[in-house]
């Protein structure tokens, strides 16, 4: 009897995080063992090979589960990144707080910690 892995491995491979197709498959009579491999390469390629990989997904739950990442990944991303007249601000506080005497010496940060 023939079982189809690929949704199977789909599903691991969201769940755990990695990649399935860089993994070695052994297929045990009541197991599935994954070994990792180590392949390396470029973004490029590895984006090729997700968006591949993407487009033969065919359950809507999935798709949603990418969805919600992706949009957690942007909302971070953009979250993070400031624009130069906020960095500009923030040296410039940065600099006002050091003459103004508010800040702690390394010293004092170690010897918290």
């Amino acid at each position: 009897m023939a079982i189809d892995i690929h949704p199977i491995i789909s599903d691991l491979s969201i769940e755990m995080g990695f990649n399935p197709f860089k993994m070695g498959i052994t297929i045990h009579s009541n197991c599935i063992t994954l070994k990792k491999t180590n392949h390396i390469m470029d973004i490029q390629t590895r984006k090729m090979e997700f968006v591949r990989e993407f487009l033969k997904i065919q359950r809507e739950d999935i798709i949603t589960r990418f969805e919600k990442l992706l949009q957690k990944e942007k909302t971070t991303i953009n979250s993070k990144s400031m624009s130069l007249e906020e960095l500009n601000n923030r040296i410039d506080q940065s600099e006002a707080d050091f003459q103004n005497g508010r800040y702690k010496s390394t010293a004092e940060i170690i010897s918290k910690y």
